[in-house]
């Protein structure tokens, strides 16, 4: 069986779809345009945006490019982008899935279908690990956030997950009257699907969301991946393709 290999999952997402496409520069009114060009004069040398306008079943485009404080129309939307954090939302589409096939219950927890011991016989529900309020840190305590600088999660895998759940693990005393933002959370509830499920992360993702919504240039794997826009750190600097300085 493929493992959950990592904690820290990439997703590279493309704006195209199956639908005829145009561009939409001329489908923005005055305002919209305005808004767009105002925004983007905001945000650092290189960033980029791609835009969609979906009206009628017509898909149409439009890209903008802040190059030192000039922002220029682009066409970018064959390019792919990093879209970090929100695909927790498709580590809970996954979950959700196991709850209306009857697989699971949301309140169960997840040391029913994991063979790795809790550390103090911890009882972490699935709906506690995707709304935030299992009690669980931002990051685990095993995660060594200085080596390399740039991607400490790199080498974060299933045997340091393992480690960290049986000896470090520590929930906070009221985990289910506080919220707290957890990468280690979401991360544990796509490693426990997976287990669940019995392939890879990569292979049940293309499986269940992107072939059904024809997400065709949309993938955990960057090798996979081509057009890439590099990101940029919380203080506007470029980071290597591939890199994301944050869960």
């Amino acid at each position: 069986m493929k493992k959950y290999s990592s904690l820290l999952i990439l997703f590279f997402a493309c704006a195209c779809s199956n639908s005829q496409q145009t561009s939409s520069v001329n489908k923005l009114d005055k305002n919209q345009t305005d808004l767009l060009l105002q925004k983007a004069i905001e945000f650092p040398s290189n960033t980029q945006l791609s835009i969609a306008i979906i009206k009628n079943g017509e898909v149409s485009f439009s890209g903008l490019k802040n190059i030192k404080g000039t922002v220029l129309w682009v066409s970018n939307h064959k390019n792919i982008f990093e879209i970090g954090s929100i695909t927790k939302v498709f580590t809970s589409t996954l979950l959700a899935k196991l709850v209306l096939d009857n697989t699971l219950q949301l309140t169960d927890t997840i040391d029913q279908y994991i063979e790795t011991p809790l550390k103090d016989n911890a009882k972490i529900s699935f709906v506690q690990l995707a709304n935030h309020t299992s009690g669980l840190p931002r990051l685990p305590t095993n995660l060594d956030p200085t080596t390399p600088p740039k991607n400490p999660y790199i080498d974060y895998g299933e045997e340091k997950l393992k480690s960290y759940l049986s000896n470090e693990l520590r929930l906070s005393e009221r985990p289910l009257s506080t919220y707290a933002y957890s990468n280690i959370g979401t991360g544990l509830l796509g490693y426990v699907v997976t287990e669940i499920e019995g392939i890879s992360y990569e292979s049940l993702i293309q499986q269940e969301i992107f072939l059904k919504y024809h997400m065709d240039n949309s993938t955990t794997d960057q090798l996979k991946a081509k057009n890439i826009i590099k990101g940029l750190d919380a203080e506007g600097n470029e980071y290597p393709i591939g890199i994301l300085p944050h869960w």
